[in-house]
């Protein structure tokens, strides 16, 4: 099973596809925590990080439903006018379901998790907002994204973990649409309090036709390690753990033959049941900032992730946010 794998994510390395290109969508659907941390997670990544490496869904304990919506805008501005020309607006809405798949084992007496099964939409909206030098002139939907992923994950053994992401894009502007599908590989492997984590988002890239040419998503190769360690800090009988963590990436996009290498983490996860507390952040080291902050009571999981991106010289970003609440139901 291991050998199987860890071909066929070196055989997808070999395959070669035309024309690349990077959709808005592929940056914000890996999550809050992926966008606080700035995009990055191989090694490190758990169960809602999925789409930044889908063996992170065999850690899943628990079921879980996640809903969210995204905001990015920025403000194109005329420096010799010294006024806005235009505002590009991105709204997007997403919903995620993960469930691990229990089944009585005969052997041991208990239940035990075979794996684990996530579904998720996301919907993206490019809204222009259009100004003359005194006034508001128009407000119109330019184009669409959406992405629907299948995903699964199992943990073959306490050393090693797998997962897979099968996806349909679907793109729509005012003249055309069109649709592709892709899949995802991830590996992670752990030992003691150490982490690495191998994925290749867009092994077999999805590719749509919007002009006479078909193009098809960047192959982004992820290599990380980390560690993840946690502290025991319980007293007078009540359960209280911190658990920080370290990571660092080096993502690789074979297309554009470009890399970027980041650090992430959690600062601080706080846990006493029934409530949790965690400060995480992200940087990458060619572009951009992430700030993650989650606040948990009970089963209800609140979610804020946020990353800010240097701006042209004739644009200023106003902001790029990510906000989604968890229902953490063990069903």
């Amino acid at each position: 099973m291991k050998i199987g794998l860890l071909t066929a994510l070196l055989a997808v390395l070999c395959v070669s596809t035309p024309a690349a290109e990077t959709y808005e969508i592929e940056k914000w659907a890996v999550g809050a925590v992926g966008l606080g941390w700035a995009g990055f997670g191989a090694a490190l990544a758990g169960p809602t990080e999925f789409m930044i490496n889908p063996a992170g869904l065999a850690d899943a304990e628990w079921s879980n439903i996640d809903v969210g919506f995204f905001s990015k805008r920025v403000r194109h501005y005329d420096e010799d006018e010294e006024k806005d020309i235009y505002l590009d607006t991105i709204e997007g809405y997403f919903f995620s379901f993960i469930k691990p798949m229990r089944m009585e084992s005969v052997s041991l007496g208990k239940e035990s998790t075979f794996g684990t099964l996530a579904i998720s939409i996301n919907f993206l909206n490019y809204l222009d907002n259009y100004y003359s030098y005194e006034d508001f002139i128009n407000y119109n939907n330019e184009a669409s994204e959406s992405l629907a992923t299948i995903s699964f994950g199992s943990q073959v053994s306490d050393f090693f973990s797998y997962g897979i992401n099968f996806k349909v894009l679907g793109i729509e502007t005012n003249d055309n649409s069109d649709n592709g599908f892709g899949l995802d590989l991830g590996v992670k492997f752990n030992v003691g309090i150490f982490k690495a984590g191998l994925s290749i988002t867009n092994s077999i890239p999805p590719g749509v036709s919007l002009t006479d040419n078909r193009s098809y998503l960047d192959r982004t190769l992820r290599l990380g390690v980390g560690l993840s360690y946690t502290v025991d800090l319980s007293r007078n009988e009540k359960s209280f753990t911190c658990t920080p963590s370290l990571g660092l990436d080096i993502e690789y996009n074979l297309n554009a033959n470009d890399y970027n290498i980041g650090i992430y983490g959690n600062l601080f996860k706080i846990e006493e049941k029934p409530w949790g507390l965690t400060f995480s952040c992200g940087y990458n080291f060619n572009k951009s900032f992430g700030v993650y902050i989650d606040m948990q009571l009970f089963f209800l999981l609140i979610k804020l992730g946020v990353t800010e991106i240097p701006a042209s010289t004739n644009s200023e970003l106003v902001d790029n946010m990510l906000f989604s609440f968890s229902l953490c139901p063990d069903i």
